[in-house]
């Protein structure tokens, strides 16, 4: 976070300053949020966000508490409430970006199209694309309440297989929505996406990512990327595609365990829908699986309970009549895609542009994806 442990406790004794409460009117957040207060360095202009405020919401607040949500390494997300009311502002790291990442305008145009369909998105309000303000073009959102499963199981789960299969077969609902949305009738037929040649332009997208991120050779990833181009599939018909589409990225109901908001959709576009459930999938190692392949995810998928891959597979197949008949190739190529944004994330943090606590983690993360990965393609069963 901030420099020094001072440092941050006096910026969030002047949040406390501005609101007169720590939003004292309002029900706690859940623990899985990781809220935590505002760092010495943080990329915030709290009087610039009031004013912000007061041109787009109804009875706007005069003072504001701040906080981030932890938990996440690339775009930043912050909580921002008046004591009885709270709204969301999410925005990119500080410093050099690489091209058609952080991306505010797409996520926020996606979302606006979403609002009104089954698809479960938290409302969008605003949208600021005039970096002055912040640094950064930024936007805000309404607040969702819910917990988020990260590399733990959390309490709203608990011991129950049943509750823990519910809310894996609600991801996979969740998408399934999605999938089948008419993007041409929310909007997205124009700037959003290309309807064909998805899988060809992320390879090609994702090389060029990975030459302007690496810092080392690894030869694993070559291998993937090898393995990958001699056996690009026909895709299935054009959806709208997330692009990082897993458990940590929703928010679930505590009661109903459904899906009430899908978050972080700055890679999303128009493309291959299998890319989302291959995605999800190499997020959900099993016991069975190689760990090298655990140890890189740190995924709650092979703690007793949770549903393997195959049932998720079958419910998704299921719920939008898909062929996956392909989806070993998706799932490699997702932890291609995963092995280069480790080492974009290792590279910010390193240049010192993100908050940088597990900066070793990050760097020995990244040949473990790329390893896990060569061990799917190389025959690794996978459902």
């Amino acid at each position: 976070m901030g420099q020094h442990d001072q440092m941050s406790e006096r910026r969030e004794a002047e949040g406390r300053g501005r609101s007169g409460a720590m939003d004292n009117t309002l029900p706690p957040a859940s623990p899985t949020e990781r809220l935590q207060p505002l760092g010495a360095r943080e990329p915030i202009d709290v009087d610039a966000i009031v004013a912000f405020l007061a041109a787009h919401v109804p009875d706007p607040p005069r003072t504001l508490t701040v906080r981030r949500f932890g938990g996440g390494s690339s775009n930043l997300t912050y909580l921002l409430s008046d004591g009885a009311r709270e709204w969301v502002l999410r925005r990119p790291p500080p410093g050099p970006l690489l091209p058609t990442a952080h991306d505010m305008a797409r996520e926020f145009r996606v979302i606006s199209a979403l609002t009104g369909t089954n698809v479960p998105v938290a409302r969008p309000i605003a949208l600021c694309t005039d970096p002055a303000l912040l640094g950064a073009p930024f936007y805000l959102m309404e607040r969702r309440r819910g917990f988020v499963v990260r590399d733990e199981v959390p309490p709203e789960l608990g011991d129950s297989p049943a509750r823990r299969q519910r809310a894996s077969l609600a991801l996979i609902e969740a998408m399934a929505k999605l999938h089948t949305v008419d993007w041409r009738a929310v909007g997205l037929a124009d700037g959003f996406g290309k309807p064909s040649g998805y899988v060809e332009r992320q390879l090609n997208r994702w090389h060029e990512q990975w030459a302007r991120s690496k810092t080392t050779e690894i030869a694993d990833l070559d291998r993937l990327e090898e393995w990958l181009r001699a056996r690009v599939p026909v895709s299935p018909a054009t959806t709208i595609v997330h692009g990082d589409f897993r458990l940590e990225n929703c928010l679930l109901d505590p009661h109903s365990l459904d899906v009430v908001a899908i978050f972080d959709w700055e890679m999303s576009t128009l493309g291959d829908p299998l890319a989302d459930l291959g995605w999800t999938l190499a997020y959900w190692p099993g016991a069975g699986d190689p760990p090298i392949w655990r140890a890189a995810i740190g995924s709650v998928s092979a703690e007793p309970g949770f549903p393997g891959r195959d049932l998720l597979v079958a419910h998704y197949q299921h719920l939008t009549g898909f062929g996956v008949d392909d989806i070993r190739f998706y799932e490699v190529l997702a932890l291609y895609k995963l092995t280069i944004i480790a080492q974009g994330i290792y590279r910010r943090a390193r240049n010192g542009q993100i908050p940088a606590e597990r900066i070793d983690e990050i760097a020995a993360r990244v040949g473990k994806i790329a390893a896990a990965g060569r061990a799917v393609a190389e025959g690794v069963k996978v459902l």
